[in-house]
């Protein structure tokens, strides 16, 4: 049923156009988006109802697959790409046709006798009709996101919904790929109401734009029940279920989540939608508790790595998942995908950039989440209106110049200024380069050690390292040395002039008769940077051991 989700693929696009689009006007590109926003409109029917595949392949059986045509999935991202159309041209030419589309929906599903008690097999329209809801502020779309977040894994005497609507195909039911021992529907997250959900299961996208719209219910509603659910599966993902590079879902075959601690490497996931997914999520809590800096920490990790690594540099080849090592799997990224989902997901997140660099909290606080180069205009409590500026020296070099800003404490840099008046604040950081270890119970990195500098995780590249005949052979020595060094030359033709690392280490080798070690120096760069060279593999993590090993020596 994939098929059916490729309308979710225009609407993307559109909504990544409009982005862009608002930053800096392009004729060409303002033409095709109304040439699109043209073809969603000839495609509605009076109704209001907009999906190609039920109007093109199977007409007639609208509605009968919810669990897994994506029909709620494409309708959210035509709201999502209605509204930044809106925002962008202030024109009512698609979000009113979409509007439509959703008072259709409504009639649809619902509690009422002559309606469907559905909700989507994969998530996303809650978090377009919340979005759509605190731009216009129509309540219907709050009252409809309230009622498929609320609905979603309810116990009814006739059954589960999916099984319901299975039956009435003539078809057995459809849980879904699953471990053993997994409730019925765990991989759509709908084996339980939410609120009694503790652990994240399932897959890992559409568990992400389940759990934004959680969150921003929560904090639309002022729901504290639904806040403490956001909160347990937010623990449930971050501290349990994500890599240290950001990435989530250690699993190919449901693309989605494993038992607690479970991330292994060469086999590992994390798809790049998910990572994306987390973004937003991360995003809708640091609305909610803006002074918990673990949110933004976490924002910071997943879109300078688990994001980016998603895209080449040149932004024309693209990775779907992104295991933190490989061995001859991931040699370099490919143009497009049979199931394109993650391309057009990229651009409209670097679109939208912007909204995840503050967030603006009560009290005129104003929270700095990503040191990127941004301005903001700030509405104050007192109807006048302020100006942020900063000015950041990179991903590379640390320190900043704000104009304008904060308050307040939690673990952050905090400084009171009158927002009236014009201040600069410069801030002087250094990216000292740190070892990460992983979790005791994450056995597949155990006696492991990943290096990051700043807000990138690095890793170990086959192209930079051709004395290495594999990288599984190596062994980081501790204490570790570190020469750092500006690349001018490697990535030049992208622009960039990324920090690198080299250390000390040992190669293990297979002589005659034994093991031998002999000390050797590794060539690292950040993690995001890799297979734009050439095929290669790579490796974040790496065993480290105590030694004063400097030369050949051997493993008995």
């Amino acid at each position: 049923m994939l098929i059916t989700l490729r309308d979710s693929d225009i609407a993307k696009w559109v909504e990544a156009a409009c982005y862009f689009l608002s930053s800096e006007h392009d004729r060409d590109l303002a033409s095709l988006v109304e040439e699109a926003v043209d073809n969603i409109r000839g495609a509605q029917h009076e109704d209001g109802y907009i999906n190609t595949y039920y109007t093109v392949v199977e007409p007639g059986k609208r509605w009968t697959n919810i669990s897994w045509s994506h029909e709620l999935y494409d309708a959210g991202h035509l709201l999502e790409a209605a509204l930044a159309h809106y925002e962008y041209t202030h024109s009512m030419r698609m979000l009113g046709p979409l509007l439509k589309y959703v008072h259709h929906i409504r009639t649809v599903f619902g509690l009422d006798e002559d309606q469907k008690a559905g909700y989507p097999g994969h998530q996303e329209i809650e978090l377009a009709l919340l979005k759509t809801y605190e731009s216009i502020g129509d309540a219907s779309l709050l009252e409809l996101a309230n009622y498929l977040i609320e609905e979603r894994g309810q116990r009814r005497p006739e059954g589960h919904y999916f099984d319901v609507e299975a039956a009435a195909r003539g078809e057995p039911p459809n849980p879904g790929p699953a471990p053993r021992d997994t409730p019925r529907y765990a991989y759509h997250q709908a084996d339980r109401p939410v609120r009694e959900i503790e652990e994240i299961e399932g897959h890992s996208v559409r568990a992400m734009y389940w759990m934004t719209a959680v969150a921003a219910l929560a904090r639309l509603t002022k729901d504290r029940s639904l806040l403490v659910a956001a909160e347990t599966l937010w623990g449930s993902t971050t501290k349990r279920k994500m890599y240290v590079t950001g990435g989530i879902g250690a699993v190919a075959t449901w693309e989605g989540f494993g038992p607690d601690y479970y991330l292994p490497n060469e086999t590992g996931y994390l798809e790049t939608c998910a990572a994306i997914g987390l973004v937003l999520f991360a995003y809708q809590m640091l609305l909610i508790g803006p002074y918990n800096n673990d949110y933004a920490d976490v924002l910071e990790l997943v879109l300078h790595n688990a994001v980016l690594v998603g895209v080449s540099l040149d932004g024309k080849r693209f990775f779907y998942d992104n295991p933190p090592a490989t061995i001859g799997k991931h040699t370099e990224r490919s143009a497009f995908f049979e199931v394109s989902c993650c391309p057009a997901n990229v651009a409209r997140l670097l679109g939208s950039l912007g909204k995840y660099v503050y967030t603006h909290g009560p009290g005129d606080t104003i929270h700095v989440n990503l040191y990127i180069s941004s301005a903001l205009q700030v509405p104050l409590s007192d109807g006048k209106t302020a100006k942020v500026v900063l000015e950041a020296n990179g991903p590379w070099l640390g320190g900043a110049k704000v104009e304008g800003i904060s308050q307040e404490d939690h673990d952050c840099a905090n400084v009171d200024i009158d927002l009236h008046a014009h201040v600069t604040l410069r801030i002087d950081f250094t990216y000292n380069v740190r070892l990460v270890y992983p979790h005791p119970l994450d056995l597949d990195n155990r006696g492991c050690a990943a290096i990051a500098r700043g807000a990138f995780i690095y890793c170990a590249e086959t192209i930079d390292n051709a004395h290495i005949h594999d990288l599984r052979a190596i062994r980081l020595v501790q204490p570790l040395e570190v020469e750092e060094s500006v690349d001018s030359d490697s990535f030049d033709k992208w622009g960039l002039h990324p920090v690198i690392l080299t250390v000390n280490a040992l190669l293990v080798q297979q002589t005659e008769d034994r093991l031998a070690q002999k000390g050797v120096r590794l060539k690292l760069i950040p993690m995001f940077m890799w297979a734009n060279r050439g095929k290669s593999d790579m490796r974040v993590w790496l065993p480290i051991i105590t030694s004063d090993v400097t030369g050949e020596d051997d493993i008995l």
